[in-house]
């Protein structure tokens, strides 16, 4: 389905392009390496959804690909508020793929021991659900 597949290491909690499985690859490791793509690249924002004191709007100016969650990363307490952002941005980004790429998606997000949990519940076009954590 594609020639490079940008895949989630569980362990070491980052995405990362993986060479071993490039022109062969399924079509859940096809839509988590797209998912990945679009929640880790930076889209432009407003400068009202920064936090106070930045002023890097971040992304390109010509389009929104991409996901607004750099915005809230590292920002401080993990409450219902950051939780809730993160659960909108995710919505916000992952938008663009339905209906070429997805039927529809859910997204659940939640706090951890060791920071915060984003699930994603994909329906493919085959109808196949598959969940994605990030």
């Amino acid at each position: 389905m594609s020639d490079l597949i940008f895949s989630y290491d569980l362990e070491q909690k980052c995405f990362d392009l993986n060479l071993e499985k490039t022109g062969n690859s399924s079509e859940q490791e096809f839509l988590e390496s797209l998912i990945g793509m679009i929640l880790f690249t930076d889209c432009r924002c407003e400068s009202w959804e920064l936090p106070q004191g930045e002023e890097d709007t971040g992304g390109w100016f010509a389009n929104n690909f991409g996901s607004k969650i750099w915005t809230v990363l590292n920002r401080g307490k993990i409450n219902n508020q950051l939780l809730d952002k993160i659960t909108n941005y995710t919505n916000e980004a992952l938008d663009i793929l339905v209906p070429q790429y997805i039927k529809n998606f859910k997204v659940t997000v939640d706090k951890s021991n060791t920071g915060v949990n984003l699930l994603i519940e994909v329906t493919s076009p085959t109808n196949i659900t598959y969940k994605i954590r990030v």
